[in-house]
């Protein structure tokens, strides 16, 4: 199997051109972070349809409570990892 490194702004192309209007800039390079973090110990193969699948956004707090049918906070960071954005949504991790 050949393996390439994948810059931040390539990972952005590639995924908005995939999906461009479900995932901001903002949470494709918070994504992009968290897989960076993760690959320093493995490799990790770059499959769009995966990451949408693994990951969601949303605009705050409260959206993601009622969208996933949470009581509180703790119960949603509980059952998820949680990326924050520059632009403070959160990203959540399946």
């Amino acid at each position: 199997m050949i393996y390439t490194e994948i810059t931040k702004e390539r990972f952005i192309y590639e995924m908005q051109g995939t999906r461009k209007e479900q995932l901001s800039y903002d949470a494709l390079a918070a994504i992009y972070e968290y897989m960076e973090g993760v690959s320093e110990d493995t490799n990790i193969e770059f499959d769009p349809i995966e990451i949408f699948c693994t990951f969601s956004e949303y605009e705050n707090e409260e959206e993601a409570l009622k969208d996933l049918r949470y009581e509180n906070i703790d119960e949603l960071e509980n059952d998820n990892y949680i990326l924050k954005t520059d632009s403070d949504t959160l990203v959540l991790v399946a």
